[in-house]
Order: C-alpha cells, then sequence, then structure tokens
C-alpha cells in the first residue's frame, strides 16, 4: 500500500467521521473516500494540499511512521507549529503531555 494512503489512513481514524476529516482535509466526503479505497490517486499536489490544510509540515504524508509514538509526536509538532501565540502552544503541549502520558502509561 502507498505509504500516502497508510498516513491518510492513519489521520482519517482520528476523526469521528470521514466526513469529518474530508471537511478538515478542504476535500469532499466522496472524494476522501475514493482516495481511501485506490480509486483515486493521491498525487504530491494533493496531498501538499491536505497537509496544509490540516496544518501539517510538507512531506508529513510521505513520512514512513514505525510506531505510535513517533505518529504522536509528529501530530504534537502539527499542533505547536499551528499555534498563533506562545501561550496557544504550551496549552497544546499541556494537554498533548497529558494525553502521551495516558497513551503510553509514563
Amino acid at each position: 500500500m502507498d505509504i500516502r494512503i497508510q498516513n491518510l489512513k492513519r489521520l482519517v481514524s482520528r476523526y469521528p467521521s470521514q466526513g469529518d476529516a474530508a471537511l478538515d482535509m478542504g476535500i469532499d466526503p466522496p472524494a476522501l473516500s475514493r482516495l481511501l479505497r485506490g480509486h483515486d490517486n493521491l498525487g504530491k499536489q494533493r496531498a501538499t494540499s491536505i497537509e496544509t490544510a490540516l496544518g501539517l509540515r510538507s512531506g508529513w504524508l510521505d513520512e514512513y511512521r514505525d510506531d505510535a509514538r513517533h505518529e504522536w509526536l509528529s501530530t504534537f509538532q502539527a499542533a505547536i507549529t499551528a499555534g498563533d501565540t506562545i501561550e496557544d502552544a504550551a496549552i497544546v503541549a499541556d494537554k498533548m503531555e497529558v494525553l502521551l502520558r495516558t497513551r503510553f502509561n509514563k
């Protein structure tokens, strides 16, 4: 399976529905469904558009993710860089720390 599609599936799994994910990604739900089923190509331009819409760094969808920790850290980095102020970043950091500690029991 294409790494972009694997990563897209990871992103979509974080949402309550594919429709919610599609809205955040700036694409219509049927288009997202076609991508996930492999009926449409997730080319560089569309991948970049999704990354931009979600506040992810360029190339995020092209990166291999070996474990859940890497995924959480990537999400954390994206959330931090999406904040408008240092206070926003601090709030996100606090929330992510709680999530990480809960997720990894540390």
